[in-house]
């Protein structure tokens, strides 16, 4: 069954008042859901505070994650009575995560209280960073969440098989330190290179997660990524415009192409446009033929080749008939590919160095 058809039969409901914490809590837990499926799931998207406080829709097997999320201020781990505690008026904590995973393609979704305590079992305390599934409990405790379960829902039998309770270990205030660190090694291990102002990528990913979590309106479901949700796509368009605006090879590819291209102005527009196009990443068969070049490069340093980047950037093509251009490519791309590769090297080769 498509994601689609799942969604639209969940209930719907928008979170009430939060404590900052919590808020907090939430847009940082997206955020991380974000990093750390990246290279897992070829399609997906981190929904904020629809359904769920944080959803991951896998749009490669549809499947449906969803996330409570409670933060614990009291230093104690959490017991059972968190989770069926009831007030007025208002499902227990455990009675609306069953609300979602008690339906006709259950086998589809799974549902996780992510709490920064960890819960107490009768036998154990749940590990950090590990899932509890809450069917695999000790049976007594097990037995009393049934209860409270059928006494809530007036239902007959209850089944706990996709229910699960997760310990993260971290801080609320120590949270986002940490996610900046993950972000930073995301980013190195991505475009191979430091990363210039971590901070500000950070807080751009932030301030759009707020603003999808802060969406009150109802919507459906081709209206819910774009108002409440952020894609694998939208992030690497986030890391792409970050690394086009502040890594240090693509200013200077910038300034090499504006030196050396002043005589001719059409040309340099040209070479400008080629840069931000390559820079974007939208067009993989180019950035598949930077490291070719990038071994070349490297093969006519070893040379001791002695010419100017400019003429060497202009004649590449001629003299590398190795390298196999797209048809589409114009001058300016090639020379801009050829000064871009350059930098490159010399950026990898610097990396190299201060990472011994």
């Amino acid at each position: 069954m498509k994601i689609k058809d799942m969604y639209e039969n969940l209930p719907f409901d928008l979170s009430g008042a939060r404590t900052k914490n919590r808020f907090d809590f939430e847009i940082l837990y997206g955020i991380e859901l974000l990093i750390d499926n990246y290279h897992i799931l070829n399609d997906y998207t981190v929904v904020f505070d629809y359904v769920c406080d944080i959803e991951l829709h896998c749009n490669d097997n549809d499947i449906l994650k969803f996330y409570q999320l409670k933060t614990n201020n009291t230093g104690k781990p959490n017991n059972i009575n968190f989770l069926t505690k009831k007030e007025k008026d208002k499902d227990s904590i455990i009675g609306k995560m069953y609300k979602i995973s008690n339906n006709d393609f259950s086998s589809n979704i799974s549902v996780l209280l992510v709490s920064n305590a960890p819960l107490i079992n009768n036998k154990f305390v749940s590990k950090p960073n590990e899932a509890i599934l809450l069917d695999n409990i000790d049976e007594n405790v097990k037995g009393k969440i049934i209860q409270h379960l059928k006494d809530e829902t007036h239902e007959k039998e209850i089944n706990l098989e996709n229910i699960y309770y997760l310990y993260r270990n971290v801080g609320v205030d120590d949270f986002e330190a940490t996610l900046i660190g993950k972000l930073n090694k995301f980013y190195e291990k991505e475009k191979n290179c430091y990363m210039n102002k971590p901070t500000v990528l950070f807080n751009s990913i932030k301030a759009t997660a707020i603003s999808k979590a802060k969406y009150e309106k109802k919507c459906n479901f081709n209206e819910l990524y774009y108002n409440k949700g952020i894609s694998k796509k939208d992030f690497e368009k986030m890391i792409g415009y970050h690394y086009e605006k502040n890594s240090e090879i693509y200013e200077n590819c910038y300034k090499q192409i504006i030196e050396n291209t002043k005589s001719n102005s059409l040309f340099q527009l040209s070479c400008t446009k080629s840069l931000k196009n390559l820079i974007s990443g939208k067009d993989q068969k180019v950035l598949n033929i930077v490291e070719d070049i990038c071994n070349i490069i490297n093969k006519d340093m070893e040379k001791g080749l002695e010419i100017s980047l400019d003429e060497y950037a202009k004649n590449f093509k001629e003299s590398h008939s190795s390298i196999k251009f797209p048809i589409y490519l114009t001058k300016s791309d090639i020379y801009t590919l050829v000064i871009y590769s350059f930098e490159k090297v010399k950026e990898n080769f610097n990396y190299e160095i201060n990472s011994k």
